[in-house]
């Protein structure tokens, strides 16, 4: 009978570790600084994007975003998170977007504290400087609407070094919302990928 009872618990600790959640880090989106690719494959569904990973799915996903790429190297894991809502239709006036960005900038800075820096400008001379041109000023790259954590701002957590949320025009009716983390290993990430790394100098 004892034997009986222990192999139905060792079956049963089986079963509940086949059941349990994939794990998530502290980090953005439940991911962290310097995952090894392993480690995102057994939570995240990633196909490769040279030289980039893309995934719709990550272990803490925010409803506003729906595909997430993932920069990384062998030697470094991961250095950078980028999520991207899908298009956000409107007319000329682009009501709607401002919308969105004033909403998931306002949840950024109640997490992360207050911006380091806010562009919401009109460049100097545009031609399409009318309310009802700000989705056609922001496709002519005439209009920015950018705002920054990090930098000269204060420490940022979980590795993080800089946040960067932006409006990206993809027509002069639609735009779409880019969401960027990058961490405290991005620089030596970047210089490995561009062929500048000084190691073993």
């Amino acid at each position: 009978m004892k034997g009986i009872i222990g192999i139905t618990a060792i079956l049963g600790s089986i079963l509940l570790l086949n059941t349990t959640p994939a794990a998530a880090w502290d980090g953005p989106f439940g991911l962290e600084m310097g995952l090894s690719l392993d480690q995102i494959k057994r939570v995240a569904p990633v196909t490769y994007s040279k030289p980039t990973y893309v995934t719709s799915k990550v272990p803490v996903p925010n409803a506003a975003f729906d595909d997430y790429r993932l920069l990384l190297t062998p030697q470094t894991g991961l250095c950078s998170i980028t999520a991207w809502t899908p298009e956000i239709e409107g007319h000329a006036y682009g009501d709607a977007v401002m919308a969105k960005f004033a909403q998931l900038s306002s949840m950024l800075s109640a997490k992360y504290g207050k911006p380091s820096s806010q562009f919401d400008f009109l460049r100097q001379g545009a031609i399409w400087k009318e309310p009802r041109d700000w989705m056609m000023s922001l496709e002519q790259k005439e209009r920015t609407l950018a705002t920054f954590w990090g930098g000269d701002g204060a420490p940022l957590p979980n590795g993080i070094s800089n946040i960067a949320i932006k409006a990206v025009p993809m027509s002069s009716r639609a735009a779409m919302i880019s969401l960027r983390y990058e961490f405290k290993n991005f620089e030596e990430c970047r210089a490995l990928l561009n062929g500048n790394s000084s190691s073993g100098l």
